[in-house]
């Protein structure tokens, strides 16, 4: 059936209205997603903030894992001793009225007079005694008043120039050193080494399979007969995957590090505890032998209190 003109006209407002009623619900959705910058900052600080893995104030270091040529060391222990063949025993050269006698542990230069003797045979005769050689008075075995025999120990003068050290060299050890191996002497709590030369290996082991070695400290080390120091003796180098010592952090006997993951733009994203395998210790490395690879980042500063400020550290510490 053909449709006349007049229905057109009269279908034709209808579809403009239904045209439009879209365009307006479209604009209206748009405007709704739109916000005003008031609104999106109101917004922003309403919104938790992400937990920066690093506690406030606490400053730290990161260092990337690779791998390093270190040092082999054979640590061990030895006690201080004066070298008795530097030391000399002064006597009384006749039956004497001791004068005066050189102090305990003071340190008189060659030729010092260490003693003043008035012979019993020449009353009024002053008698000295010099000392041969130059170093500290050590075990004086007669008072000033007191009459020393002929031939009566006076005092005992020792040249502390030169230091023995006697250490421990385990049987295990003993190929892995030799007469003429270096020696890094150090007394436990002190920054502070001597360095000396391990001259001598006694052809004895004991029951406890542990062999004595002489190191000689020379250059005047100051330190006193009797102290127990720790000794290293340079084996060797060999290469490995090494991290710094203060990098390593003991959870009990787990060895752990903190290990890091950066952001784009190089900030700490997050920062997980890895339980790591150990080899070799220096003075300033661990030798890692598991637990990372290269090119792994870690903290190497303050990373004890980065890891027990993590959530849930007090809990696994518990455990």
């Amino acid at each position: 059936m053909r449709r006349r003109p007049d229905d057109r006209r009269r279908r034709f407002p209808a579809a403009l209205r239904i045209l439009l009623v879209g365009l307006l619900l479209l604009l209206s959705g748009v405007l709704a997603c739109r916000k005003s910058p008031e609104a999106s900052r109101a917004e922003a600080s309403a919104a938790p903030a992400v937990a920066n893995p690093i506690p406030s104030g606490v400053p730290y270091e990161i260092t990337v894992v690779q791998k390093e040529r270190f040092p082999l060391w054979v640590s061990t222990t030895g006690v201080t001793t004066l070298d008795p063949t530097r030391q000399v025993v002064l006597t009384a050269p006749q039956r004497s009225l001791l004068r005066s006698i050189a102090a305990l542990g003071e340190r008189v230069p060659k030729d010092a007079v260490v003693a003043v003797l008035e012979p019993l045979a020449s009353p009024g005769l002053r008698v000295e005694v010099r000392t041969p050689i130059a170093g500290l008075v050590l075990r004086p075995s007669a008072r000033v008043g007191e009459i020393v025999e002929e031939g009566g120990r006076l005092l005992e003068i020792a040249d502390d120039s030169v230091l023995w050290v006697w250490v421990r060299i385990y049987a295990s050890d003993l190929d892995r050193v030799r007469p003429g191996t270096p020696a890094v002497v150090s007394v436990p709590g002190n920054a502070r080494t001597f360095s000396g030369v391990l001259d001598l290996i006694l052809p004895e082991v004991g029951p406890d399979r542990v062999a004595q070695g002489r190191v000689v400290l020379r250059d005047r080390p100051g330190l006193p007969a009797g102290l127990v120091v720790d000794v290293r003796l340079p084996v060797g180098q060999r290469e490995g995957l090494v991290v710094p010592r203060e990098a390593v952090v003991f959870e009990g006997t787990r060895p752990l590090v903190a290990r890091v993951r950066l952001k784009s733009d190089g900030t700490v994203a997050a920062v997980e505890p890895v339980e790591v395998s150990l080899g070799v210790e220096t003075d300033r490395l661990w030798e890692v032998t598991g637990g990372l690879q290269a090119g792994d980042r870690v903290i190497s500063k303050n990373a004890f209190l980065i890891l027990k400020a993590r959530p849930g550290a007090a809990e696994e510490g518990d455990d």
